[in-house]
């Protein structure tokens, strides 16, 4: 079972998830199931400490997933995911 609880950051994340293309979208899923059990310990992962957001590759350059973590409520937001550069 997770330890944290899992959410999409609202109507833009839901928008640009769903115009992901397949082999992204599966890209994702999988490095979502990989952060589930410990969000802030991949080691390609950056934290920007002033505003507390987490970046990660999504992989084979498809972009970034843009992440908060709120420990104190077991809870990963996930804000959006930039398109990689082509």
């Amino acid at each position: 079972m997770p330890r944290y609880a899992w959410k999409l950051g609202g109507e833009e994340a839901d928008k640009q998830y769903a115009s992901l293309p397949g082999d992204t979208r599966r890209l994702v899923d999988q490095r979502i199931e990989e952060l589930r059990e410990n969000p802030t310990g991949n080691p390609g992962r950056e934290h920007d400490a002033q505003y507390d957001l987490h970046t990660i590759p999504i992989g084979d350059d498809k972009g970034f997933i843009v992440y908060a973590v709120v420990e104190s409520a077991r809870l990963v937001t996930l804000y959006r995911f930039t398109p990689g550069l082509d």
